[in-house]
């Protein structure tokens, strides 16, 4: 399934992005925790499985509460470097036999946060 959800295939996601996604947590410095409304995988020409290959990973994320400008992107993907971040585009490298997954970060500058858990099929691109 394109955009499965929890188990689903190629650029699924684990708890689901369905116009944003909740449960992010608190700051020190209160408000609401930042909204995570996608993540775009895009797999540079001449991918390849088990081989050194670009991912440009592009995370769309707004805080209800403040400037969007202000976020700052972080986590990390399996078989991936360097990490996500600091900001909404990162460049990777990935190498891997089929599946690239881990967390992506947003924080505002109040300190909330909110996590997303995502997969991508190696050389697949998508979007979540």
């Amino acid at each position: 399934v394109d955009g499965g959800v929890d188990g689903g295939v190629d650029g699924g996601v684990d708890g689901g992005v369905d116009g944003g996604v909740d449960g992010g947590t608190g700051g020190t410095g209160g408000g609401q925790a930042p909204r995570i409304l996608s993540v775009k995988a895009e797999w540079g020409p001449g991918c390849a499985q088990l081989e050194d290959s670009d991912l440009t990973l592009t995370v769309s994320a707004t805080d209800p509460d403040g400037d969007d400008s202000l976020l700052v992107y972080s986590g990390a993907l399996l078989y991936c470097s360097p990490g996500v971040g600091p900001d909404a585009v990162s460049s990777l490298v990935c190498n891997s036999s089929s599946v690239v997954d881990g967390n992506i970060i947003v924080t505002d500058p109040q300190q909330n946060t909110n996590t997303l858990s995502v997969f991508f099929i190696m050389c697949e691109d998508s979007e979540i």
